[in-house]
């Protein structure tokens, strides 16, 4: 019950019912349950106790285990305790991001509908709430190197989101990283990714062009004088139109337009379900953005 002691409900949750592995397969509804517990925990303020941020972070192994188990409702709780986390915790619980991003991104390219959007928005929240650049060397690889469609286009979104939403200082120090991962997905196998691309493209340079001699505007050159190489001549016209369009309008005017155009590719989901609605013990504050419910299992890692 939520009215005893943190330790004592951590306790349960954590030890055990999740990190019960014995009793997997039967034991998956109350799982779910005990992750709606953590959840309306989150929500309900446990982010600023430090008992509750140290158990989240050492316990990253036992939730990668829920967000994979092949029963829907128990991923999905687990995304949904994980976003809500990040989105309360931020940059607090960055070691549980960094652990869970590689299976989150892997999550976007199931067959099961309900599993890949649920991982898609929880690496919303990820990228939205933790600025960590040591989140981006996964998700430029993902872009570049994995096989499937699926999967790069979801991670591309996540670039996008990447782009449009964090600091301008922190994206600098890899500003390299990311411009090329923009000309590898503009020139990919995939239409909709090359669509992407070019997307995020168009945000890169509403962000930071505004001159000639901006971060947009040297890639823009490079472009221009051939060094990108692979980018055919339709592709490069598009992209050199983007950025002079975007110089001609002015930087804080194309800025805004360039949003607008890419609401399209950036949806904001909101999560929705149970514990939103229903609370056992004392009433719970939603969160500015409400999530959806289901969960319960663990296997700890040493904080």
């Amino acid at each position: 019950a939520l009215d005893d002691p943190l330790d004592v409900i951590l306790a349960y949750c954590l030890d055990t019912v999740l990190s019960d592995e014995g009793r997997k397969h039967e034991n998956w509804e109350e799982r779910v349950r005990v992750m709606d517990t953590l959840t309306r925990l989150v929500l309900g303020g446990g982010g600023r106790v430090p008992i509750f941020l140290r158990e989240m972070n050492a316990s990253h192994q036992i939730l990668e285990t829920q967000l994979n188990d092949r029963r829907s409702a128990v991923s999905k709780q687990a995304c949904l305790l994980v976003a809500v986390l990040v989105q309360y915790c931020g940059l607090a619980v960055k070691n549980v991001a960094l652990s869970l991003q590689p299976s989150l991104l892997k999550l976007q390219g199931v067959s099961i509908a309900v599993m890949s959007q649920s991982a898609h928005d929880c690496l919303d929240y990820v990228y939205e709430y933790c600025h960590d650049g040591r989140l981006l060397s996964h998700l430029c690889s993902t872009i570049c190197v994995d096989r499937n469609a699926k999967l790069r286009l979801g991670a591309l979104k996540q670039l996008l989101r990447v782009v449009e939403c964090w600091e301008k200082g922190l994206i600098e120090q890899y500003r390299v990283d990311i411009e090329q991962t923009m000309m590898a997905a503009v020139v990919d196998a995939s239409d909709g990714v090359r669509r992407g691309g070019r997307q995020v493209f168009e945000v890169y340079c509403g962000r930071f062009g505004g001159s000639k001699d901006s971060w947009a505007g040297h890639l823009v050159d490079g472009i221009e004088r051939g060094i990108w190489s692979k980018v055919d001549g339709g592709t490069k016209k598009a992209l050199v139109g983007t950025f002079r369009g975007l110089l001609r309008e002015g930087t804080e005017q194309g800025a805004a337009g360039a949003r607008s155009k890419k609401l399209a590719m950036t949806p904001r989901r909101i999560f929705r379900g149970r514990s939103s609605g229903r609370s056992s013990g004392a009433a719970v504050e939603g969160p500015k953005r409400v999530l959806p419910s289901a969960g319960s299992g663990r296997g700890r890692a040493g904080p």
